[in-house]
């Protein structure tokens, strides 16, 4: 076997390379926690939505899958008992699930800061029940005209469905997230957005980027979001608007120049999974992000494995091409998303596709 040498990246991270073979560990990764760092718990696959731009398509399956309320109060357990501050609910739907006001409440009597998504489609009093024990709202807003958001999540009266809840959640004192995947048609329209949640107090609006899924795995093109990048800069230099960055991981160099990605595009040791945080299904497989969903650990029964070893288990990525190595924002970027719809082969490389060629 061809000897192995050990390097330092630009970034200060550890590289081993043997010949043709380039693998990154992020040892850093897994000694400390971000303060930041959440545990996503997919407590139902559930969901009345038919939005055709979710990469897993949870509202288009006929027999959706739950999470037993054991296992949601035993990951609950294990997060507070591992010293991780944040618990996400999610789906699906998380308000279909019939147990969620009970998983909220324990949560927050184990002392972890709650964190609900929510499509924001059902009523509201799901949401007004849990008030007492929620810290933060995350609630979908995919668009901002109301018969494209009709079309857009295949559910009548979307966009009067949604803002009575942003509505009512802001009356209730709740603290909201608006969360708006940055689909072709949204492009353009970032001021729209920011002006028509202005009148609402204390809400914040996240852009993201639109993951690739099975049914449309190249959503945008490198052009769409050079244009996206300069928009949410220019928008976000308005006097008196907050800076304006993407969500979820894009490679920085997607943008031209690069320095311009990374002040407007988020990395994936940034915003993503397993820098800041590790999500579980509702079988209770751990996997690194929402969107890489091959498990890194399946708990035994009855046991959970420690963090730490999770952690460097969900650290030791997959090779990372070339050009990041020798890149001064791997340290950020970290090649962008690496979700395995995402990656496209190049000269024996797996990348972003939305890496320039």
């Amino acid at each position: 076997m061809a000897a192995e040498r050990r390097r330092l990246s630009p970034a200060g991270l550890s590289v081993r390379i043997c010949p043709g073979v380039f693998r990154v560990w992020f040892p850093r990764m897994v000694d400390s926690l971000p303060p930041g760092f959440e545990i996503k718990i997919e407590i139902t696959e559930a969901c009345q939505a038919r939005c055709g731009f979710c990469h897993q398509g949870f509202g288009l399956r006929s027999n959706p899958a739950v999470m037993p309320p054991g296992e949601v109060e035993a990951w609950i357990r294990w997060a507070a008992n591992e010293g991780i501050p944040i618990v996400r609910f999610t789906g699906g739907e998380p308000t279909l699930h019939p147990g969620l006001p009970e998983f909220v409440r324990q949560a927050k009597e184990a002392g972890l800061k709650v964190i609900l998504n929510t499509n924001g489609l059902g009523p509201f009093a799901r949401i007004e029940r849990l008030l007492p024990h929620v810290d933060l709202l995350k609630l979908g807003l995919p668009g901002c005209d109301a018969d494209r958001l009709d079309r857009m999540t295949g559910v009548p009266g979307a966009l009067e469905r949604k803002t009575d809840v942003l509505q009512r959640a802001c009356e209730a004192g709740m603290t909201v997230d608006v969360l708006t995947v940055m689909v072709p048609d949204n492009l353009g329209r970032v001021e729209t957005f920011i002006d028509m949640l202005a009148p609402y107090s204390g809400v914040t609006w996240s852009p993201l980027r639109v993951e690739p899924s099975p049914l449309d795995p190249r959503p945008i093109t490198r052009e769409q979001i050079q244009a996206l990048a300069r928009e949410l800069l220019w928008v976000g230099t308005e006097a008196g608007r907050p800076r304006l960055r993407l969500g979820l991981a894009t490679p920085f160099c997607a943008v031209d120049p690069i320095e311009l990605g990374a002040a407007v595009l988020s990395g994936r040791a940034e915003d993503c999974g397993p820098f800041q945080s590790l999500s579980v299904d509702v079988g209770s497989h751990v996997m690194r992000c929402y969107s890489q969903r091959e498990p890194v650990a399946v708990p035994e029964e009855g046991s959970r494995p420690a963090l730490t070893k999770l952690r460097e288990a969900a650290g030791r990525e997959d090779p990372l091409p070339r050009r990041c190595l020798a890149c001064g924002y791997l340290e950020r970027c970290r090649g962008g998303c690496r979700c395995p719809l995402a990656l496209e082969e190049r000269d024996g490389e797996w990348c972003d596709y939305l890496m320039p060629v």
